[in-house]
């Protein structure tokens, strides 16, 4: 079944065209602009306005184009135009100063930190600007703060020290050592991971004969562009490693299969969630599957020895994370209010009502994925479509759905295509409007939500995107 009407080759031209077109012009835009956007001290509305109604209108004009982008597969043209206005449009926002974020700083005092051969869940900022009464703040720490400049200052939750695990960490640490201090540094490292994601991915499409023309959904996707580069978040560093797991666990290497999902959990602690799918075929032998979980938990606690060896309680950033942090939220918000309203009704008025909640979510989604895991994996599709549900999913259920956290479904999404997940970079820029009404958050997420259901219910569309093979 169709979505649209099979619209002509020059139509199908002319909205690559203008897509591209519209890119590399908001590219120019932050650019021009990015002073004006600086997080805490935008300087105009008006501005503001026009950035937000810019990434909504480059997401109308991606999704328009995803519809209809594999009907130009077989041109070399195209997908070199793809190639080169992407690599175009990143290079150019390099220099930029991110906009209407502030994580960047947390990035560039860790790397620093660690460079210099401190442990970064040790200290918070706050306790290097103001001291500590309760101990000695390293003079190496001092100095750095004096060298960094508003780098320190500028640091969200200055009181709380840091949540991102050590492979990153060292990530950061090799940054400074060939970049210090610089954000156009760290736009430079986002890159090469950003590329060795395009290169992968490239191969993949080409091994699974499946059509080239669809680095799109990944190369030219607004929220990849804005969120790496306009915004400058981290979360790009983790790609190459999950196409990796994804990558070994295809070729059932098991031991690679570890070693990869440890990487990608020392950068951001999600990926556990694929273990269940990429040793799922070793379900049915015991022994290897407690050896390779062996292995991977072995190497896990080595990466993450660092956290380890500080104290654990509300002012690290992982303590925090896992108890108290929301954003964004609108499948959680509702679970929360249906939760609340039970403890009401059967007049229960103890217990955190938030943290309830946060169990439940996490026992639902500890359900699904044993479903989702439960059938042996019998070919690539369904590698590819248990790892895009199981992030889409996890994104979903999260009490904090970020913009940037659905770049992690965008991978998996360029070889399992859905209409409803490429409608997100329409809907995610509302993000910005939070502060307006509460209402936002659920124009974001719950269209696409019970689009991203009845298309897996009915399995309608899924040959939209059935053109030409490579």
């Amino acid at each position: 079944m169709k979505l649209i009407n099979s619209p002509g080759a020059k139509t199908v031209k002319l909205i690559f065209a203008t897509n591209i077109l519209l890119i590399i012009l908001y590219s120019l835009f932050i650019n021009y602009y990015d002073k004006d956007l600086i997080i805490r001290s935008i300087t105009s509305q008006t501005i503001f306005f026009e950035y937000v109604s810019f990434k909504i209108i480059l997401g109308i004009f991606f999704f328009l184009t995803s519809l209809v982008i594999y009907k130009i597969n077989k041109d070399k043209k195209w997908l070199q135009a793809i190639i080169i206005s992407g690599l175009l449009v990143r290079i150019i926002l390099i220099p930029a100063y991110p906009v209407v974020e502030d994580d960047f700083y947390r990035y560039l005092w860790d790397g620093a930190v660690t460079a210099n051969g401190v442990n970064p869940y040790e200290y918070s900022p706050k306790e290097v600007l103001e001291g500590n009464t309760k101990r000695e703040v390293p003079e190496i720490l001092k100095q750095l703060a004096g060298e960094s400049g508003e780098i320190i200052r500028g640091i969200n939750h200055p009181h709380i020290r840091t949540i991102y695990p050590p492979a990153a960490q060292i990530i950061f640490a090799v940054c400074y050592f060939i970049f210090p201090w610089k954000i156009w540094g760290l736009k430079i490292f986002l890159l090469l991971f950003d590329l060795a994601a395009l290169f992968l991915i490239y191969k993949f499409l080409k091994k699974y004969n499946k059509p080239v023309i669809f680095v799109f959904f990944y190369w030219l996707n607004p929220i990849i562009i804005h969120e790496f580069y306009a915004g400058a978040h981290m979360d790009v560093l983790l790609f190459p490693f999950m196409l990796l797991i994804l990558y070994f666990a295809l070729a059932n290497s098991n031991f690679l299969s570890a070693i990869f999902l440890s990487i990608a959990a020392g950068i951001k602690l999600w990926p556990v969630v694929f273990i269940p799918v990429a040793f799922r075929n070793l379900w049915n032998d015991k022994k290897k599957l407690i050896l390779y979980l062996f292995i991977t938990a072995v190497f896990s606690f080595t990466i993450f020895l660092p956290v380890l060896f500080t104290v654990f309680d509300k002012t690290l950033g992982f303590v925090t994370y896992a108890q108290n942090w929301s954003n964004n939220e609108a499948v959680f918000r509702i679970l929360y209010s249906g939760i609340d309203e039970i403890k009401i009704v059967l007049g229960i008025h103890s217990g955190n009502t938030f943290q309830l909640t946060r169990w439940v979510t996490g026992f639902i989604f500890l359900v699904f994925l044993f479903f989702v895991s439960k059938k042996k994996n019998e070919n690539h599709e369904n590698y590819f479509e248990k790892f895009l549900i199981i992030t889409v999913v996890l994104f979903f259920l999260s009490p904090t759905q970020f913009p940037w956290y659905f770049s992690w479904v965008i991978p998996f999404l360029v070889f399992r295509p859905k209409v409803s997940l490429l409608l997100y970079p329409v809907l995610l820029p509302l993000y910005q409007l939070n502060y307006l009404s509460t209402y936002f958050v659920y124009i974001q997420h719950l269209p696409i939500l019970i689009l991203f259901l009845y298309e897996i219910k009915t399995k309608k569309w899924n040959d939209l995107f059935i053109g030409a093979k490579s």
